[in-house]
């Protein structure tokens, strides 16, 4: 007897879907929160959300739990205090964030990763390997980023880092291009992008760090666990899919 592949794997996922029947109330839909952060999250004037990966992907999820939810995009800074504070209940991003370490509940697996990297316009052996090799020299970094908990190291006196702060990532080029440091630190995806806009000189660039990236949940929530638990199960469900997606397609190729 041959068995209808379709069925089988409507079957498990119906099953991996139980999840829906778990009952997690809100009496108000859940803050996503959202910041400028090409390609992954791009927002307009800091505020309106237009799209980017992540984004798409958290939507796809969030759709997936039934839960009411609303993004809303905020600068930096005031997204990790607002989620600090309960304000936004749900982020995707690094941990070690002083602003809200320990104020929410964090996935039991990264979601994704980044690579953080140091860029010079000077020579490729110039380029610090750690944040140690940093020390004495001077340094971009971009306003309200917190580089997964590294800008407290980078900001303490005893390092004697020079640094100097940049508004955006197109400014924090255009400093390193006239002198203002002799280092830049900043993630890969967003650079990258910025320098094909530029049409940036060459620059040489040393991977400084893999950053994880988690779902948050805010401690403030009171069924917070239960949110959790409702998010990772529907993204188990959703990685599982996207499993038997690229099988079938693999099996179609010629």
């Amino acid at each position: 007897m041959k068995l209808n592949r379709n069925f089988f794997r409507s079957a498990l996922l119906a099953a991996a879907l139980g999840v829906g029947a778990m009952h997690v109330q809100s009496a108000e839909p859940l803050e996503v929160g959202l910041l400028n952060f090409p390609p992954y999250y791009v927002l307009e004037n800091e505020s309106k959300v237009v799209g980017g990966y992540w984004y798409e992907f958290l939507k796809t999820l969030m759709d997936r739990t039934g839960l009411e939810y609303a993004f809303k995009g905020y600068p930096p800074k005031r997204l990790y205090l607002n989620v600090g504070e309960g304000v936004t209940k749900i982020w995707m991003g690094t941990i070690g964030v002083a602003e809200y370490e320990g104020k929410v509940l964090v996935s039991p697996k990264a979601i994704s990763e980044i690579n953080m990297e140091l860029y010079t316009m000077g020579s490729e052996d110039s380029l610090p390997k750690s944040v140690e090799e940093l020390k004495g020299k001077s340094l971009i970094t971009i306003r309200g980023y917190n580089y997964s908990g590294l800008i407290k190291e980078l900001s303490d006196p005893k390092n004697n880092i020079k640094l100097e702060t940049a508004n955006t990532h197109e400014a924090a080029f255009q400093m390193l291009q006239a002198g203002r440091a002799s280092f830049l630190l900043d993630y890969i995806e967003p650079a990258s992008e910025t320098l094909a806009k530029l049409s940036f000189p060459a620059v040489n660039k040393v991977s400084l760090k893999r950053v994880p990236i988690y779902i948050m949940v805010s401690k403030t929530l009171p069924d917070a666990q239960a949110v959790m638990d409702k998010i990772m199960k529907t993204y188990e469900v959703v990685n599982l899919e996207n499993k038997l997606k690229a099988e079938t397609k693999f099996k179609k190729r010629p």
